[in-house]
C-alpha cells in the first residue's frame, strides 16, 4: 500500500468494474461475485488454469517437432490479445482515475525507486553481492528514466501485462492481476507482452 487510502483489494474491484463496463463482445476481466472490502475479502469468478503461456509453449513445441518455419500459430495467439489491449487502453484513457487506485503513476520517481532502485538492491547488492558505489550507473539510470518520462504517460497501463496474466476461458481471452494498473506510457504494456521473460519469443516472432 502506498501513501493513500486505497489498497490492492480496492484497486482490483474498481478496475474489474471498469473492465466490465467496456463495450466488448466478450468479458475481459473476472467478475467480482461478492466483495466486503472492509474485511479485505472478495469472491472472484474462476477462469480456470489455461494461460497464454501454456498455449504458446504448445505451439512452440509443435513448431520445433514439425520443423515448421511459419509463426502463424503464435500470431494467432497474440493478435487478439493485442486487439483487446488496444480496446482497453483506448476506452479507459478518459475513464480511469489514477486517484482511485493504490498504485503510483509510472513516472520518474517510480522508475528510480521501484525499478532501477529495486534492481540495484535486489540484484546487484543481494544476489550478485556487489557492494560498491555506482556513480556511473546512477547517471545512466537517471538519463534512462528522464528519457522514458519524456513521452506521454497519461494512458491506462496494466503494469504487469504478460502471458501468465492472460487466461483462455470458454474460448475467449480474459485478463487478471490488474490491481497494479496505473497511468503510464502507452508502449509499456505492449513491451511487457512482447519481451515477456516467461514466453521467450524469438526476434523473428
Amino acid at each position: 500500500k502506498f501513501d493513500n487510502e486505497f489498497n490492492e483489494n480496492d484497486s482490483f474491484c474498481y478496475l474489474a468494474k471498469l473492465l466490465e463496463n467496456i463495450n466488448s463482445p466478450n468479458k475481459l476481466a473476472p467478475a467480482v461475485i461478492h466483495s466486503d472490502l472492509e474485511q479485505y475479502r472478495y469472491i472472484v469468478e474462476d477462469l480456470g488454469d489455461v494461460h497464454l503461456l501454456d498455449l504458446l509453449r504448445a505451439v512452440q513445441a509443435d513448431k520445433a517437432l514439425t520443423g515448421e518455419e511459419t509463426d502463424s500459430g503464435i500470431y494467432g495467439l497474440y493478435e487478439p490479445v493485442l486487439d483487446d489491449l488496444i480496446l482497453i487502453q483506448s476506452r479507459l484513457r478518459d475513464t480511469f482515475k489514477q486517484n482511485l487506485v493504490h498504485s503510483k503513476p509510472y513516472d520518474y520517481e517510480l522508475m528510480r525507486i521501484w525499478e532501477s532502485g529495486y534492481f540495484r538492491q535486489r540484484f546487484l547488492n543481494d544476489f550478485a553481492l556487489i557492494q560498491k558505489a555506482y556513480s556511473t550507473l546512477e547517471d545512466e539510470l537517471d538519463l534512462l528514466a528522464r528519457r522514458a518520462t519524456a513521452v506521454d504517460a497519461n494512458y491506462f497501463i496494466f503494469r504487469d501485462f504478460q502471458s501468465t496474466n492472460v487466461m483462455y476461458h470458454n474460448n475467449h481471452w480474459r485478463y487478471i492481476d490488474f490491481q497494479g494498473a496505473r497511468t503510464g506510457p502507452l508502449q509499456y504494456d505492449v513491451a511487457s507482452l512482447i519481451y515477456d521473460p516467461y514466453a521467450r519469443l524469438s526476434l523473428t516472432q
